[in-house]
């Protein structure tokens, strides 16, 4: 983990790091495991992603560079934020998704019914749950 000065939440995971609120050391012991263990779930998430999607993108623009059919860079630089893009759409999901129901549109409320943050906040108690968490467990969320 990355200690900074500022953050809008105690903590904030982008692969392969996670950030923690300077702050954050003056709550109780448990409390601090607890969001140890929520960012390292996001991390995981977020390297499932990039194994699945990002991984097989760079071995395509590399062969797309070698053939010379197009220039890959523009795309390139997409890729790290490719988890960021799924976490919006799963935001965007849950967000129309309350809409419909007529429910509370508060961002906290929603983004807390995101598939990521789900998984997260159910399992940050465990803290065996990474060493036999499956790859896109994540999915089970949806």
């Amino acid at each position: 983990p990355i200690v900074v000065s500022w953050l809008p939440y105690n903590a904030w995971a982008f692969y392969p790091f996670f950030f923690i609120k300077r702050g954050l050391g003056k709550s109780s012991v448990e409390a601090i495991i607890e969001t140890l263990n929520h960012e390292r779930i996001h991390v995981v998430q977020q390297r499932d992603i990039h194994l699945t999607f990002s991984l097989p993108l760079m071995v395509f623009f590399v062969i797309v560079e070698i053939k010379g059919w197009f220039n890959p860079l523009p795309f390139i630089l997409i890729i790290p934020f490719i988890p960021t893009v799924l976490y919006g759409v799963d935001l965007i999901c849950c967000y129309f998704s309350r809409l419909v129901h007529h429910e509370k549109l508060s961002f906290n409320d929603v983004r807390k019914d995101t598939c990521f943050e789900q998984e997260a906040i159910t399992m940050a108690g465990t803290s065996d749950y990474l060493f036999r968490r499956p790859m896109w467990s994540v999915l089970k969320y949806l």
